[in-house]
């Protein structure tokens, strides 16, 4: 049973609705309406504002289909098919409106927003579907609809990833790769699901020593050259700073891990399991700054200590060529020549 707030509304539009029928068989140049007419007219007005959509809409259309001057009546079944969840009827009924030759230009300006919102409504549904396959295993599927849905609402970039994922689980390899790959290009605030879509992307194709990129700003650093320094020089520099860059990221990780243990108290869940201390884009957001963090202090300490390693080692022998460190991702390459 309708609320009282809704079924106001649907009064209200209903009145409207029937001003406008009862405006237009009040035009001099239109015959009277028949009793017939005249009482289709009502029952449409009463199942409308009692909440019946579908069964007025049907009333509206069996008006239309008695006087098919009543360009309005159309348009009112339109809108009861709209408002009952009937989609396809709904877009169709719109649209033989904007095909009539008369038609009113404040009906066709309402019925624009009335088709996106049909749009969405069919989208919405797409995406629901897609889900429900993805459930059920049915990949290839679920990977067609979401390509539907997206299609309809490009506006949601999270589909996209959905989309890609159920590529990825149907063994579309190409095909889940260029989707991850153009989600991971979007900006960050606009899809938050970036850290799942590198790991799944790594899945199918793990990145090679070439591909992983250098760190910005960080070019290859020569310490040291037979011809320029002492034999001493490159271990001991690569000593110190091995130690230094292992001794930041020890302390790096234990500051990183103070963040994450309040992080954890922030979205723990109550009773109910829901997090009430933040939102999920929120929460999403710290726990990826917080992993870059850590994963880069385990970089840190390990370019440190591999570093060190090799700095000991050059002090107990002179390279012939030059030593060079290099960082890249979340390391350092160190190159000697002997």
């Amino acid at each position: 049973m309708p609320s009282p707030a809704r079924s106001s509304g649907w009064r209200r539009t209903a009145a409207a609705l029937l001003v406008c029928v009862a405006a237009a068989f009040a035009a001099p140049a239109l015959a009277a309406p028949s009793k017939v007419v005249l009482a289709l007219i009502a029952a449409a007005q009463k199942e409308f504002d009692a909440g019946n959509f579908a069964r007025s809409a049907e009333l509206f259309l069996d008006i239309w289909k008695a006087d098919k001057s009543q360009a309005v009546v159309l348009y009112n079944a339109a809108r009861a098919a709209h408002l009952a969840g009937q989609v396809d009827r709904a877009e169709e009924l719109y649209r033989d409106y904007l095909a009539l030759p008369a038609a009113d230009a404040a009906f066709v300006a309402k019925i624009q927003p009335h088709l996106r919102d049909l749009a969405d409504r069919r989208a919405d549904a797409k995406a629901e579907s897609a889900g429900k396959a993805e459930t059920a295993g049915h990949f290839a599927l679920a990977a067609q609809l979401w390509a539907d849905a997206v299609a309809a609402r490009p506006d949601k970039p999270a589909w996209r990833l959905r989309h890609a994922r159920a590529l990825h689980l149907a063994g579309d390899k190409a095909a889940a790769l260029a989707g991850y790959d153009k989600y991971l290009a979007l900006p960050a605030d606009q899809a938050p699901g970036q850290p799942d879509a590198a790991r799944w992307r790594a899945e199918l194709a793990p990145r090679t020593f070439d591909e992983v990129p250098a760190a910005k700003d960080s070019a290859p650093l020569v310490v040291a050259t037979p011809a320029d320094a002492p034999s001493q020089l490159p271990g001991l520099a690569l000593l110190a700073g091995g130690l230094a860059l292992a001794a930041g990221g020890a302390g790096l990780y234990v500051a990183t891990r103070g963040d994450v243990e309040a992080y954890n108290k922030l979205v723990a869940t109550d009773a109910s399991g829901k997090v009430g201390g933040t939102s999920l884009t929120e929460a999403n957001a710290e726990r990826d700054r917080l992993n870059g963090r850590i994963y880069a202090s385990w970089g840190m300490a390990g370019g440190g200590a591999v570093a060190a390693g090799v700095g000991a080692w050059l002090l107990v022998r002179a390279p012939k060529g030059p030593v060079a460190v290099a960082p890249v991702g979340s390391g350092v390459v160190v190159a000697v020549r002997f």
